[in-house]
């Protein structure tokens, strides 16, 4: 749509700025993916995508059966009028009480004063009749006529944001009851879904699977059996790059590490302003995905990708550590894993200053009874000390995104001390032409084994260096970018 900025005159406006305005709004409603567009007063509506998305939905709402879908709306149902409600003195004393009619089928509740006592015998007829103030029927029309309703939230929800999910109160909600919101962030279109009230859940709110009402209990996130992956979208972030989104990537990968499943974003363009480290130990794919970076940042590790087990360190005796040496038997204990050999012993000081030590240091693969993969290049003999990184059982995928840097510095994009990670690389653009490094390392796998850098496409590529060898052992590979 053209940049054109409407007036505020109102309905109906014959300004031709409206109706240019319009004509670009009405290409959006019956063209656009996303669900929802901002007409000239700041409200929003839903498009032709968001009206077959929402018909979709209610679809799959009914095409369960109808007594599921009334349970699972959170009422309780009853047997009957002709039996008489099966309840002490036959009274319904809550407002999800349902009664059923043995002749029609049909589920009524009483929306009069309770208690409503129903006795043998009865039809809803002869205990009020049928209407406002009466018996209402539960059934497939009503039901219908209730999610349209203010009220719609017990049945299949219509809240416009977690942050609203988060204020409701849910105190009359049973376990079990289906709402929908239709957008993390109010009137953007995207990060919402279903969620299943839980009132016996105490998880913590993450702001992505768990959200705390007011009132106790959980709505949890529904998640599709072909949708086993966490995306930023559905954590908050902005995926237009106009407001930060730093916190809901951090969000996003913190809840994809403990549920032990993908993290998945494959369009949008996410803006960091401010320095943030994001702990990753699963699958990621950023392809299609864009980070922009704001000026004046320093940012030490953007991305740290961390083994399945946690790093051991030790100090051991060092009587063993000796050049040329290839058992070790006091790292039999670590078989299967790399281990960097520390210790206090100086090897150099750097550019001859003796307040800037570099000390010996080992780094090899044990195998069985402590044989290590190469001889030791080292003799050490002061507080000599391990630490030690556990083969994975599989491979790490890591696909990139696209990086857009002007006036910051990142000291490594990605920094890995896992083993078995492969990085699939994305362009990098500089957006300023000043000699200083704006990302001194793309990817350092540090203290570990078999890690692949796939090949990178970088503008300035005199100021950058697509890798670090620093570290690296048993069969890493550095593929060295495409020159821009």
């Amino acid at each position: 749509m053209r940049e054109v900025k409407p007036t505020q005159k109102p309905v109906p406006s014959s300004d031709i700025k409206d109706l240019f305005f319009n004509s670009g709004l009405l290409d959006i409603w019956a063209t656009s993916l996303d669900r929802k567009y901002i007409d000239r007063f700041g409200n929003c509506h839903l498009t032709a995508a968001g009206m077959e998305w929402l018909f979709k939905e209610l679809v799959e709402k009914f095409k369960v059966d109808m007594n599921i879908a009334i349970v699972a709306a959170g009422y309780i149902t009853i047997d009957s009028f002709q039996q008489g409600a099966d309840l002490p003195n036959n009274e319904l004393t809550q407002r999800n009480h349902i009664l059923r009619d043995e002749t029609t089928g049909e589920y009524y509740r009483w929306d009069g004063d309770l208690p409503k006592q129903v006795p043998t015998g009865s039809t809803p007829e002869s205990t009020g009749g049928i209407g406002k103030g009466a018996w209402v029927s539960v059934g497939d029309a009503s039901l219908r006529g209730d999610i349209l309703s203010s009220v719609g939230y017990k049945n299949i929800g219509s809240f416009k944001s977690i942050s609203e999910l988060r204020q409701y109160n849910a105190l009359s909600l049973n376990t079990g009851a289906r709402v929908l919101v239709d957008s993390y962030i109010e009137c953007k279109g995207y990060g919402g879904g279903f969620f299943r009230y839980d009132s016996e859940n105490t998880d913590t709110d993450d702001g992505v699977m768990i959200i705390e009402p007011v009132g106790g209990g959980r709505f949890v996130r529904e998640v599709l059996d072909n949708q086993l992956y966490i995306s930023y979208e559905i954590a908050g972030a902005d995926i237009t790059g106009v407001e930060p989104s730093e916190d809901a990537i951090v969000r996003a990968h913190s809840v994809a590490n403990r549920l032990g499943v993908q993290l998945k974003q494959n369009r949008g363009k996410f803006r960091i302003s401010k320095p943030v480290e994001v702990s990753v130990k699963t699958d990621v794919d950023l392809k299609g995905s864009e980070f922009v970076f704001d000026d004046s940042l320093n940012i030490n590790k953007m991305f740290n990708v961390k083994p399945t087990v946690n790093l051991i360190e030790a100090n051991v005796n060092n009587q063993n550590f000796v050049n040329g040496n290839t058992v070790v038997p006091e790292l039999a204990i670590y078989e299967n894993a790399v281990v960097s050999i520390n210790s206090k012993d100086v090897d150099i000081y750097r550019n001859g200053d003796r307040n800037s030590p570099v000390y010996k240091r080992d780094i090899v693969e044990v195998r069985k009874g402590g044989t290590l993969s190469h001889p030791l290049i080292y003799t050490m003999t002061t507080q000599v000390s391990v630490v030690v990184n556990h083969l994975e059982k599989s491979k790490l995928i890591f696909n990139a995104p696209y990086v857009t840097i002007g006036d910051s510095l990142i000291a490594s994009f990605i920094y890995s001390t896992r083993n078995d990670v492969t990085v699939n690389a994305s362009g990098v653009k500089r957006t300023d032409s000043s000699t200083v490094n704006r990302i001194v390392t793309y990817f350092e796998p540090h203290n570990c084994r078999d890690n692949v850098l796939d090949a990178i496409a970088v503008d300035n590529s005199n100021h950058f260096e697509t890798a670090s060898a620093y570290g690296i052992s048993g069969g890493s590979v550095i593929r060295q970018g495409a020159r821009n």
